[in-house]
Protein backbone atom coordinates (compact mmCIF):
# COMPACT_ATOMS: atom_id res chain seq x y z
CA UNK A 1 0.00 0.00 0.00
CA UNK A 2 1.26 3.47 -0.90
CA UNK A 3 1.96 5.78 1.98
CA UNK A 4 0.19 8.76 0.40
CA UNK A 5 -1.86 11.30 2.31
CA UNK A 6 -4.19 13.92 0.82
CA UNK A 7 -4.08 16.92 3.16
CA UNK A 8 -5.97 20.22 3.16
CA UNK A 9 -7.30 22.85 5.55
CA UNK A 10 -11.03 23.29 5.94
CA UNK A 11 -12.63 26.71 6.65
CA UNK A 12 -12.11 26.23 10.40
CA UNK A 13 -8.39 25.93 9.65
CA UNK A 14 -8.14 22.41 10.94
CA UNK A 15 -6.19 20.04 8.74
CA UNK A 16 -8.03 17.15 7.14
CA UNK A 17 -6.07 14.08 6.11
CA UNK A 18 -7.36 11.34 3.84
CA UNK A 19 -5.71 8.26 2.33
CA UNK A 20 -7.00 7.70 -1.20
CA UNK A 21 -6.79 4.03 -2.19
CA UNK A 22 -6.29 4.70 -5.90
CA UNK A 23 -5.37 7.45 -8.32
CA UNK A 24 -8.99 7.48 -9.49
CA UNK A 25 -10.18 8.07 -5.92
CA UNK A 26 -7.62 10.86 -5.54
CA UNK A 27 -8.92 12.57 -8.71
CA UNK A 28 -12.51 12.31 -7.47
CA UNK A 29 -11.53 13.94 -4.17
CA UNK A 30 -9.50 16.68 -5.89
CA UNK A 31 -12.47 17.52 -8.09
CA UNK A 32 -14.86 17.64 -5.13
CA UNK A 33 -12.50 19.58 -2.86
CA UNK A 34 -11.53 22.02 -5.61
CA UNK A 35 -15.16 22.67 -6.47
CA UNK A 36 -16.42 23.04 -2.89
CA UNK A 37 -13.56 24.99 -1.33
CA UNK A 38 -12.69 26.96 -4.47
CA UNK A 39 -16.26 28.28 -4.55
CA UNK A 40 -16.18 28.96 -0.81
CA UNK A 41 -12.96 31.01 -1.03
CA UNK A 42 -13.66 32.52 -4.46
CA UNK A 43 -10.34 31.35 -5.86
CA UNK A 44 -8.49 28.16 -6.78
CA UNK A 45 -7.92 25.94 -3.76
CA UNK A 46 -4.76 23.99 -3.01
CA UNK A 47 -4.27 20.57 -1.45
CA UNK A 48 -1.13 18.65 -0.56
CA UNK A 49 -0.33 15.15 -1.71
CA UNK A 50 2.17 13.92 0.86
CA UNK A 51 4.48 10.95 0.51
CA UNK A 52 5.86 10.83 4.02
CA UNK A 53 9.28 9.55 2.97
CA UNK A 54 9.73 11.83 -0.07
CA UNK A 55 8.01 15.16 0.42
CA UNK A 56 4.91 17.17 -0.34
CA UNK A 57 3.39 18.03 -3.71
CA UNK A 58 1.13 21.07 -3.34
CA UNK A 59 -1.56 21.12 -6.01
CA UNK A 60 -3.39 24.34 -6.84
CA UNK A 61 -6.64 23.13 -8.39
CA UNK A 62 -7.45 25.87 -10.87
CA UNK A 63 -10.02 26.27 -13.60
CA UNK A 64 -8.19 24.71 -16.53
CA UNK A 65 -4.74 25.73 -15.34
CA UNK A 66 -3.16 24.33 -12.22
CA UNK A 67 -0.07 25.10 -10.20
CA UNK A 68 2.28 22.58 -8.59
CA UNK A 69 4.83 23.18 -5.87
CA UNK A 70 7.13 20.42 -4.60
CA UNK A 71 8.62 20.55 -1.10
CA UNK A 72 11.18 17.74 -0.69
CA UNK A 73 11.38 15.87 2.60
CA UNK A 74 15.01 17.02 2.86
CA UNK A 75 14.38 20.76 2.44
CA UNK A 76 17.80 21.61 3.88
CA UNK A 77 19.56 20.01 0.90
CA UNK A 78 17.00 20.13 -1.90
CA UNK A 79 15.20 23.19 -3.29
CA UNK A 80 11.47 23.75 -3.50
CA UNK A 81 10.37 23.33 -7.12
CA UNK A 82 7.56 25.12 -8.92
CA UNK A 83 5.71 24.12 -12.06
CA UNK A 84 6.73 26.33 -14.95
CA UNK A 85 4.33 27.16 -17.73
CA UNK A 86 4.60 30.13 -20.08
CA UNK A 87 7.51 32.32 -18.93
CA UNK A 88 6.14 35.25 -20.94
CA UNK A 89 2.97 35.39 -18.80
CA UNK A 90 2.59 38.51 -16.68
CA UNK A 91 0.64 39.14 -13.53
CA UNK A 92 -0.41 37.18 -10.50
CA UNK A 93 -3.22 34.79 -9.69
CA UNK A 94 -4.61 34.08 -6.20
CA UNK A 95 -4.57 30.54 -4.81
CA UNK A 96 -5.71 29.44 -1.40
CA UNK A 97 -2.75 27.55 0.13
CA UNK A 98 -4.17 27.71 3.67
CA UNK A 99 -4.07 31.47 3.20
CA UNK A 100 -4.47 33.68 0.16
CA UNK A 101 -1.27 33.52 -1.86
CA UNK A 102 -0.63 35.56 -4.98
CA UNK A 103 1.37 33.40 -7.38
CA UNK A 104 2.96 34.30 -10.69
CA UNK A 105 1.03 33.23 -13.78
CA UNK A 106 4.35 31.79 -15.00
CA UNK A 107 3.75 28.83 -12.65
CA UNK A 108 0.45 27.82 -14.28
CA UNK A 109 0.37 24.63 -16.33
CA UNK A 110 -2.38 22.80 -18.21
CA UNK A 111 -4.55 20.60 -16.02
CA UNK A 112 -3.81 17.57 -18.21
CA UNK A 113 -0.05 18.02 -17.68
CA UNK A 114 -0.50 18.57 -13.95
CA UNK A 115 -2.52 15.33 -13.75
CA UNK A 116 0.31 13.38 -15.42
CA UNK A 117 2.71 14.73 -12.79
CA UNK A 118 0.25 13.95 -10.03
CA UNK A 119 -0.19 10.38 -11.24
CA UNK A 120 3.58 9.79 -11.26
CA UNK A 121 3.85 11.22 -7.76
CA UNK A 122 0.92 9.20 -6.42
CA UNK A 123 1.85 5.88 -8.03
CA UNK A 124 5.66 5.93 -8.05
CA UNK A 125 6.77 8.81 -5.81
CA UNK A 126 8.48 10.49 -8.76
CA UNK A 127 8.18 13.93 -10.31
CA UNK A 128 7.77 13.40 -14.03
CA UNK A 129 9.02 15.61 -16.82
CA UNK A 130 5.46 16.12 -18.13
CA UNK A 131 6.07 19.77 -17.17
CA UNK A 132 9.07 22.01 -16.69
CA UNK A 133 10.17 22.68 -13.13
CA UNK A 134 11.96 25.71 -11.68
CA UNK A 135 13.29 26.82 -8.35
CA UNK A 136 13.18 30.46 -9.46
CA UNK A 137 10.86 32.79 -7.56
CA UNK A 138 8.85 35.09 -9.84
Amino acid sequence: MRDVVLEFANPNRCVIQERPASFSELLDRLTAIGFEYGALHGMPFAVDIVRLDLGRLCVGVGNGQWMLMFHPADEDNEPTLYSLGDVTEAGMVPFYFGDVSLMSRKYLVAKSDALRVLQGWFEDGELTDAIKWTNKIY
